[in-house]
Formats: structure tokens, C-alpha cells, sequence
């Protein structure tokens, strides 16, 4: 029996991992966002994802991100003062677009960092995301 519990996928594998991911990433927002701001942002930021090409990338991204995000979290307290929905106009719809393309961003991030990051150690991971990568893994052959 190995002692070996996990054996990182070659870094020439990330494309064809980061693609079988984003593959199924875009099947589950048509499966189950139902809102079109919501599903344009997903899409987005599955799009923003087929560009980088390393973990370091996306974090990148995820930072470069955050101060355009924490600005509409701002311009969005301001507006729920409005008092209908309509007051909202276009904020509502560019906050969630922004955000659900930030949070695909990160989701990715989340799954890819456990296969193709060596600094991990001591960072905080979910096992939904490792049960992600076991599926995406099975995906690609030879990874």
C-alpha cells in the first residue's frame, strides 16, 4: 500500500484541467441560475477564467477584482435606502453581474489552487472543492 495520499497533476495538465472545470462550471449556471444579470456575470467570469493560464493568475485576477467589487458593495448600501425596487436601475443588475463573475473567479481558484499551487500548505481549503478536482481529475485523461 502507498503512503502516498495525493499525487499533484503535472503543471502541463492545467489547460486541459482549468477547461474540463470551466466546462463544468458553465453547465451548472445553465443548470441552475435562473436569473439573466446573474447568468451573464457567471458566464463572464467563466470567460475571464479561459485566459489565465496558473493559479498565480487567477489570484491575481481574484485581487486586482477587489476594489471595483468593494466599491459596488458601497453603491450598493446606498441604493437599498431607495424605496422600490425600481430606484435600483442598473446598479442591481451591474452588482450582480460583477460579483457572480468575481465568484466563478474564485470558485476556480478554490478547485485549481489543490492541484497546481505547491504554496498551499497552511491555507484553509473546502472539500467541496477537492471533490471537485477528484471529478475534474477523472475528466482528463493522464493527469
Amino acid at each position: 500500500m502507498s503512503d502516498v495520499l495525493w499525487r499533484k497533476p503535472s503543471a502541463e495538465f492545467f489547460p486541459m484541467v482549468r477547461d474540463a472545470l470551466l466546462k463544468r462550471m458553465e453547465e451548472s449556471v445553465h443548470k441552475h441560475e435562473k436569473v439573466p444579470c446573474r447568468i451573464k456575470g457567471c458566464l463572464n467570469g467563466i470567460a475571464i477564467c479561459r485566459k489565465l493560464n496558473s493559479v498565480a493568475e487567477l489570484k491575481g485576477e481574484i485581487q486586482a477584482r477587489r476594489p471595483e467589487g468593494d466599491h459596488l458593495d458601497k453603491k450598493m448600501v446606498s441604493v437599498a435606502q431607495a424605496s422600490t425596487l425600481e430606484d435600483f436601475g442598473g446598479a442591481y443588475a451591474d452588482y450582480w453581474m460583477y460579483r457572480c463573475a468575481s465568484a466563478q473567479i474564485e470558485w476556480a481558484y478554490e478547485v485549481l489552487r489543490l492541484g497546481f499551487d505547491d504554496q498551499i500548505s497552511g491555507e484553509p481549503f473546502s472539500a467541496r472543492a477537492m471533490l471537485m478536482l477528484k471529478k475534474v481529475l477523472s475528466d482528463v485523461k493522464g493527469a
